[in-house]
């Protein structure tokens, strides 16, 4: 017991430190859009940002509640002691890197950051971005029981690696945009591939509610997921299912587009040509990216190979309908990037990252049986 509870304790003290690194890397590439007028933290907290951005609600809502519950006292600590710390290793080394780009954004930044109240909102946000990435450990901890069979020993030790690996492979999609909902989406994303997984009905619907609240995009992760609905539940019963779910996450999502209709911008716009002329372009591929914060750049190229080895990985071994989820979202998410997304935003490619997860660890999982399998002949 008194092992148990050793191990026990140092997993959670690494998933704390390698959750505040990853959030490190995340606040030292883009902090909260400090000092944009359309997407930054303060627009996005009252209600004012453009198009699409502003549709993304979980998460600003839940700070705005969680602070207008907060006594004064802790507002003073987080306003006067924790935020300015955020602000000078953060928010100042970057409104200074972007000053060419957007000339106004130091002058607007430091009118938001006099604003107790959007210092203490500054400091929950970045609370919650960290309870999710968090959490999203321990869910995927979990979805690896559901991913295969094994010995003891193995399956253990896949548990403990598999989302740390995961976790330390998410700043490669901080290159170009990085906004605090992506984490809310990671975690419900997660949560819901686990559901879908253990035959949890009622979690998996929350979660997607959930998601779909976060990022108008839920509804398509939920298509994505049918094929282990399907293997789970049978025809009937994913047919039903993904229709009444799809269709009322396109409820909501709609909802929140009409109560933000009058909003500066369009929402999503085709930006197929400029990136076909982006990708048609060879320097772009051989050009460098930083990932990871300034300062660790490598090719873009470098990627293909690394993507291409995990599809060839995974459809060796992982079973078929966890497979063709990984295929169809990945696909699909790829197409998404190239007719709407910007360039090489990976981050837009999230709708299929815990699903590729899945595909991954399956494959391994089903290597390592079969192995054993042939040592027992």
């Amino acid at each position: 017991m008194v092992d148990r509870l050793i191990q026990q304790t140092f997993r959670l003290l690494l998933y704390m430190v390698l959750t505040t690194m990853v959030l490190s890397t995340f606040l030292a590439n883009w902090s909260f859009l400090d000092g944009t007028n359309w997407n930054s933290l303060k627009v996005t907290l009252d209600g004012t940002a453009h198009q699409p951005v502003v549709y993304r609600r979980l998460m600003p809502e839940t700070v705005n509640l969680i602070r207008s519950a907060l006594p004064r006292a802790a507002k003073q600590i987080l306003s006067e002691t924790v935020a300015p710390q955020f602000y000078q290793f953060y928010t100042r080394p970057l409104i200074a890197y972007y000053e060419k780009d957007f000339p106004s954004i130091t002058k607007q930044a430091s009118l938001d950051w006099e604003d107790p109240e959007y210092r203490v909102s500054y400091v929950l946000m970045y609370y919650l971005c960290w309870v999710f990435l968090f959490l999203s450990l321990i869910v995927m901890r979990h979805t690896v029981s559901f991913l295969g069979t094994g010995a003891d020993a193995t399956m253990a030790g896949v548990r403990e690696c598999a989302p740390v690996f995961a976790v330390l492979c998410l700043p490669f999609s901080f290159l170009n945009g990085g906004y605090f909902y992506d984490f809310g989406e990671y975690f419900l994303l997660n949560l819901a591939l686990y559901a879908s997984l253990s035959g949890n009905f009622v979690m998996l619907v929350v979660s997607l509610i959930l998601a779909a609240i976060n990022k108008e995009t839920a509804w398509i992760f939920a298509i994505y997921l049918s094929p282990i609905w399907h293997q789970k539940w049978g025809t009937k019963k994913t047919v039903v299912r993904l229709v009444l779910i799809v269709s009322f996450l396109l409820f909501v999502s709609l909802a929140i587009q009409s109560r933000y209709a009058s909003n500066p911008g369009s929402g999503l716009g085709l930006a197929l040509f400029n990136n076909i002329h982006f990708w048609t372009e060879p320097s772009n591929w051989w050009a460098v990216g930083d990932h990871i914060g300034r300062g660790f750049y490598i090719p873009r190229l470098m990627l293909l190979p690394m993507l291409a080895s995990g599809l060839v990985y995974g459809l060796k071994y992982a079973p078929t309908h966890i497979s063709v989820a990984a295929v169809v979202s990945l696909v699909g998410t790829s197409l998404l990037l190239l007719f709407i997304g910007f360039r090489d935003e990976l981050r837009n490619l999230s709708l299929s990252f815990p699903l590729f997860y899945a595909f991954i660890v399956s494959a391994y999982l089903e290597r390592y049986r079969r192995g054993q399998a042939v040592k027992t002949l």
